[in-house]
């Protein structure tokens, strides 16, 4: 079955989660794999009013489905949404705020620092305030002047303008901060924790940093090496100091990495990009879609600046955008209950099957329990507060039997390919697994 055939069986659900790839940034970050392009603030080039036009064509060609379904999330990503100029941000906006949806359904579109410090930055939140959007994922990373200035270009100074006008537009801020960039210091973590206590923001992200295949810093570091980086222990022991911190600040800490300030807040986003039990519709070069039975993807390629064209060229051609796709089995599904439940709380109903996978999770908690990561309390499986600093790595092992396959295969399996203690724990776990499958 072609894609075209494929995508016309895409019919109407009432659980219906967007998202939607804006594939140009301001400025190339090191540590990110996403498929992006540069292109320079609020400057419409060619390239980006021809992914913007192929893009709101493929929003057009899935209209129908979109409008007989009850949407219950957008989110606009990338890339860098808002290095759109006001007119095209306003355009493309518009195409996607009167899809009927819920009306809690959040709105969230991602933002950098730049693109809002720049003179037509608070006219682009007006734009965003106006269409219907709830929320900002705003990519800080660091708020230390040295770290900033080497990663960013920029300094501290243009946050305080930032975070003013997003006061003024009254919209929910999420901030995005990276734990062990190159060279970060002890110092360093703890002016992010000041700004944090003075701004308050509704929920900060904190990714830990990891070296996906596709960036520049995985490339450089294969290469050369990539120096100031933390071993697997000094990670470890500030994502704890982090825990605390946190906590200390009034914020509570939940799977992903995510840090909320109080209950009325949520994020659905990550159960929705993890799970199986929501459908999600990916739209723009390389983006990620499951549900109708299937997990399937857009055009991608290797050079992000490649697929983009093809992405383009291809919607030109009348041709439908999807590459690949997957048939979800019962295992998929079940995998992708585990991996969503093990950052929270796992039923131990949930690994009592009597299948070869079941066995292998039975036996790897006891392994993980072994050495102080998960804790049964209750019935459930559960996260230590130590395992809480290695949650992503965790989380990795509970993948499906197909997906650990092709990604070991493709070298891509990340966790084993981390600095740090973790290679060991991963060795471990997979053996004593292989020898209780084979006892």
């Amino acid at each position: 079955m072609d894609a075209a055939a494929f995508a016309q069986q895409l019919t109407p659900v009432e659980d219906l989660h967007l998202y939607f790839h804006i594939a140009f940034c301001e400025h190339i970050c090191g540590f990110c794999h996403y498929a992006k392009t540069h292109a320079g603030i609020s400057d419409e080039g060619d390239e980006t009013k021809s992914y913007m036009h192929a893009l709101t064509a493929e929003i057009a060609s899935r209209r129908a489905l979109m409008e007989a379904s009850q949407v219950r999330s957008l989110y606009v990503g990338g890339g860098t949404p808002t290095v759109l100029p006001p007119q095209a941000l306003a355009q493309f906006l518009s195409t996607v705020s009167g899809l009927r949806r819920s009306a809690s359904a959040p709105f969230c579109v991602e933002a950098s620092p730049l693109t809002l410090a720049a003179p037509d930055g608070r006219e682009k939140l007006q734009i965003l305030k106006a269409l219907g959007v709830t929320r900002v994922s705003l990519g800080v990373q660091s708020f230390s002047r040295a770290l900033l200035e080497r990663h960013r270009g920029h300094g501290p100074e243009l946050l305080h303008d930032v975070f003013a006008k997003l006061d003024d537009a009254g919209l929910e801020v999420n901030i995005d901060l990276m734990q062990d960039l190159p060279g970060q210091t002890a110092d360093d973590l703890r002016t992010d924790l000041s700004w944090i206590a003075d701004l308050r923001p509704s929920q900060v992200t904190w990714y830990i940093l990891r070296f996906d295949r596709g960036s520049s810093w995985d490339k450089l570091r294969r290469v050369r090496g990539l120096p100031g980086v933390a071993t697997g222990s000094q990670s470890i022991a500030r994502r704890l100091q982090l825990f605390d911190a946190m906590d200390r600040l009034g914020y509570a800490a939940h799977g992903g990495g995510r840090f909320l300030r109080e209950a009325c807040h949520s994020d659905r986003f990550k159960a929705v990009r993890n799970g199986l039990d929501s459908t999600l519709l990916g739209f723009g070069v390389s983006a990620y879609s499951h549900g109708w039975g299937h997990a399937f993807r857009n055009i991608h390629e290797t050079s992000a600046r490649s697929a983009a064209r093809a992405y383009v060229a291809r919607i030109e051609r009348g041709d439908d955008p999807i590459e690949t796709r997957h048939v979800l089995t019962d295992a998929d599904r079940i995998a992708a209950h585990r991996l969503v439940a093990i950052r929270t709380r796992l039923p131990q109903a949930c690994v009592a099957g009597v299948d070869p996978e079941s066995h292998r999770i039975r036996t790897l908690l006891a392994v993980l329990a072994d050495g102080g990561i998960v804790t049964l309390d209750d019935g459930d499986w559960r996260l230590t507060r130590y395992g809480r600093a290695l949650e992503e790595e965790v989380a990795s092992l509970f993948y499906a039997p197909d997906i650990r396959k092709a990604l070991a295969d493709a070298g891509d399996y990340w966790p084993a390919n981390q600095p740090g203690p973790w290679r060991e724990l991963l060795a471990l776990s997979d053996r004593e697994v292989r020898d209780a499958q084979v006892a």
